[in-house]
């Protein structure tokens, strides 16, 4: 993808070759131009996460299948965000990384797992360190 094809049938060969299959045949030129660019970014630079890839494909067999697509209103909590909770006078400080929690130099997958070690209890640990209502 060294030319930048701009008119509308040498961006659709473009695509052909790129993805081989036929483009769509409603699309315009723009849509066209930015899904090429983001694929050549994407072989370039690697492309989306694995587990955004995986999102994506649950929602598009929810999708097929004909399942309720209403947004959820849960919070997404980024990587690297700090979480702080005092208990009993003591604080405790977790990380979020990409595949769970890191507290006290231990991998968690759950922060319930993170509150249940802190408590000695089962909580629920989004409500625990303050995250859900």
């Amino acid at each position: 993808m060294d030319e930048k094809p701009t008119n509308l049938a040498d961006l659709r060969k473009q695509w052909r070759e790129t993805f081989k299959n036929e483009p769509p045949s409603q699309i315009g030129r723009w849509f066209l131009q930015g899904h090429l660019h983001w694929q050549q970014q994407a072989v370039e630079h690697g492309g989306l996460p694995r587990k955004t890839n995986g999102q994506l494909k649950k929602l598009m067999q929810q999708l097929r299948d004909g399942k309720d697509m209403t947004p959820t209103t849960d919070l997404v909590i980024k990587s690297g965000t700090k979480l702080l909770r005092e208990y009993q006078g003591i604080k405790h400080e977790v990380i979020v990384d990409m595949d769970g929690y890191r507290y006290n130099d231990k991998h968690y997958r759950s922060l319930s797992q993170i509150a249940r070690d802190i408590t000695g209890t089962r909580w629920n640990g989004k409500l625990f360190f303050g995250v859900k209502s």
